[in-house]
């Protein structure tokens, strides 16, 4: 049997300087890698495989004080352990939170070490995840209620009032667009390697917490040829500035509709003369709103205010503006 108290002093080991931080660019991501998604029954029977990883599993949280110090773990259905250990940026909010949580669902996100002993058994350990973020997955009946109660809103909506809806949870349709393959949002603003993004006509957000996969869909995020599918989510926003994540909780297929039918994939269409397609373009609007949305410019590397619904018109003559000269933008 593996004594635990190595597995501690393992994990304080491993402790890995950055900053524990889920506003920006996830700094653990970049030196690690994006996460492997496995379970607790891989990590137990496949250690080896995973030595060194940054992983992200799932399972109930148990509690063991019995000599004298509280070690968090989960364990499969042998009952073999692995066990929990945050980063010390980590440690204050797991602190406040682990028993409060202890019985429940929560994933985690970390690095594991193999105990390399290979042995499996009630009360064994398998290794440590040294993890730097945790979320509590919500409870089955929640999350049946959060799907049903979700509000249908535009991704237009969300974007052209930031912070207006977050911690909402809202059902949206865009086309899918990768990892931000197509530059519509800041680079900086992504969180995880893991992350990606949706979009509808100008308006784009950021969508967190699960895969493109889903009841009809399974989409990989770095490939082009997989954007310009239509993609339903459900998630609870939340923004920072300009920028709007969803943190999904189920991603689909959407019911079929007309008027998406009839519309070719962004990445299909011919530019529009506007400053964030067309460099060379200056846009005039009449009449300009204090309240239009800011958009990213993914060529000017800037942001500019959108134009209210209305007429907008490219004033400069230019071979790369698809106008040519005087032209209208319908909106």
């Amino acid at each position: 049997m593996v004594v635990r108290s190595a597995f501690v002093a393992l994990a304080l080991a491993l402790s890995l300087p950055g900053v524990w931080a889920q506003d920006t660019q996830d700094p653990y991501d970049n030196r690690y890698g994006a996460p492997v998604d496995v379970t607790v029954t891989d990590l137990v029977q496949n250690g080896q495989s995973y030595e060194g990883r940054a992983v992200r599993t799932r399972s109930q949280v148990y509690f063991d004080s019995t000599q004298g110090q509280r070690l968090y773990f989960f364990q499969d259905f042998s009952g073999t352990r692995v066990y929990l250990n945050p980063v010390p940026e980590a440690s204050g909010n797991w602190d406040f939170e682990s028993m409060r949580i202890v019985g429940s669902d929560i994933e985690i996100t970390g690095l594991f070490a193999s105990s390399n002993s290979g042995a499996q058994g009630f009360n064994t350990a398998a290794g440590v995840i040294t993890f730097w973020k945790f979320v509590e997955a919500p409870r089955e009946a929640d999350l049946k209620k959060s799907l049903a109660d979700a509000v249908t809103v535009t991704l237009e909506s969300l974007v052209s009032r930031p912070g207006k809806q977050d911690g909402r949870t809202v059902r949206v349709v865009g086309q899918f667009r990768g990892r931000n393959l197509f530059g519509d949002l800041p680079s900086s603003s992504q969180k995880g390697h893991s992350d990606w993004v949706i979009k509808d006509d100008l308006f784009a957000v950021w969508v967190t917490g699960k895969k493109p996969k889903g009841d009809g869909i399974d989409l990989d995020p770095s490939l082009k040829r997989d954007s310009g599918h239509w993609v339903e989510v459900i998630g609870k926003v939340q923004s920072h500035g300009p920028i709007v994540y969803i943190e999904a909780l189920k991603v689909m297929e959407p019911l079929p509709s007309p008027m998406r039918a009839s519309r070719r994939p962004l990445s299909q269409r011919s530019p529009r003369c506007h400053p964030w397609s067309c460099s060379s373009c200056r846009l005039t609007e009449t009449p300009r709103s204090r309240n239009a949305p800011a958009l990213w410019s993914s060529s000017a590397r800037t942001w500019t205010r959108a134009a209210s619904r209305g007429t907008s018109y490219c004033a400069t003559r230019a071979a790369s503006c698809p106008g040519n000269g005087i032209s209208t933008v319908s909106r």
